[in-house]
């Protein structure tokens, strides 16, 4: 093969580009080399589209950004639908997240561009999902996206199961990320900066305080497993100590008042702050430490707190998440810092915000270490073999 020419200074992502995905390579995987043979045969002239199912980790994944910046040098993107978790389940038990992706191959003159894409994110689609049996339902969100894909509209509607979908223009399509429901948030940030007068990147806010630990298994160590963390309001009823030979040997450390995020599953939104009555703990590293830096913006973690619990912060990082599952989705760290964008309040609202915060979290250490260990205590007189480092919440 020889080289295709190129002109200096240039990026190795840029020369990646320039290869075909199956060529010039020890291996490859089979879906790209599958997307590959479609697009070599579709007739530019005769404007040539196809519409396949694929991982949807290949549109979102980091791993696979070689790949989105060659199928961007070849071809527009018409349609992206992000099929609901374990779509493929009851058709031979593929647990695969998947996606539908509609492309156009440019033909010499890049004049076939289409001007938007059309984004689908369905909750439901006609069937029960994650099930080995193929059941019907009658909530179907894909009627409603056919129908509205006749015609262009500003912004995200939502279907009555909550599906999401929208128009993106074509110009705003980037290797990054090309999945529906990152593109869906560009679509909707739009909405923020119109309804917030200031409306903040959070890498402008905070950043990761992350210091990794190796538990020693004969010392005890103050444990707070993420389970442990309310999924509706991040509170913490206890923290147990623990010796190190029962709790695992990979952590961050955590000091109290630290602010944190559980990345995986963020529709349960665990936000917490480690109660500033514990010194040092010892949480999972599916959680993100974060620590407010010098800003203008937001200075209390309090607040911070309050705002990423919020319905619109929620809404972005549920979008963002990448994972074959609902369940085990994550928000990766570039995504959480990147392209999450929060409201800032007023100075007088902030100041309620944080003394209330600050207030009520406290209240609630306080008195559910108190009702543990009253109860442990009446247990223990009626014989129970029960200690307060055996219970994780109230």
């Amino acid at each position: 093969m020889t080289n295709p020419p190129f002109t200096l200074p240039y990026t190795f992502s840029d020369v990646l580009s320039q290869y075909e995905q199956g060529e010039n390579k020890l291996s490859q995987e089979l879906d790209i080399l599958f997307v590959e043979k479609c697009i070599k045969a579709l007739d530019a002239s005769a404007g040539g589209e196809i519409y396949i199912v694929l991982p949807e980790g290949l549109l979102n994944l980091s791993s696979y950004i070689s790949f989105r910046e060659w199928l961007l040098n070849k071809c527009y993107l018409t349609l992206v639908v992000s099929l609901p978790e374990g779509a493929f389940i009851p058709f031979g038990k593929s647990v695969s997240k998947t996606c539908i992706l509609g492309l156009r191959k440019k033909n010499d003159s890049n004049s076939n561009k289409p001007e938007y894409v059309y984004l689908c994110s369905p909750k439901e689609i006609g069937y029960e999902c994650g099930k080995s049996s193929y059941k019907i339902k009658e909530k179907n969100d894909l009627p409603v996206f056919l129908k509205s894909s006749a015609e262009y509209f500003d912004g995200i509607r939502k279907t009555e199961n909550e599906g999401e979908y929208g128009w993106i223009p074509q110009d705003e399509i980037a290797s990054y990320r090309i999945d529906a429901n990152f593109l869906l948030n560009k679509i909707d940030l739009d909405r923020l900066t119109k309804s917030f007068q200031n409306l903040q990147r959070l890498d402008r806010i905070c950043k990761f305080k992350h210091e990794s630990f190796t538990p020693n298994a004969s010392t005890s160590y103050f444990y707070l497993e993420i389970p442990d963390i309310s999924s509706t309001t991040g509170v913490i009823s206890n923290i147990r100590y623990l010796p190190g030979s029962e709790i695992g040997n990979s952590f961050y450390i955590a000091s109290g008042g630290d602010l944190a995020y559980c990345r995986i599953n963020p529709r349960k939104n665990r936000v917490f702050i480690i109660p500033e009555e514990v010194k040092d703990v010892l949480i999972s590293k599916e959680a993100y430490i974060l620590e407010i830096i010098d800003n203008d913006f937001i200075k209390s973690k309090y607040v911070l707190a309050a705002i990423l619990q919020s319905d619109l912060v929620r809404s972005q990082l549920v979008r963002l998440a990448t994972g074959s599952s609902s369940s085990r989705a994550r928000v990766q760290e570039d995504d959480f810092l990147k392209a999450v964008f929060v409201p800032i309040p007023d100075k007088k609202t902030q100041s309620e915000i944080h003394h209330k915060m600050r207030q009520i979290l406290k209240n609630y250490w306080l008195t559910s270490q108190c009702f543990l260990k009253e109860f442990v205590m009446c247990q223990n007189k009626l014989l129970s073999n029960i200690n307060i480092e055996h219970l994780r919440s109230i």
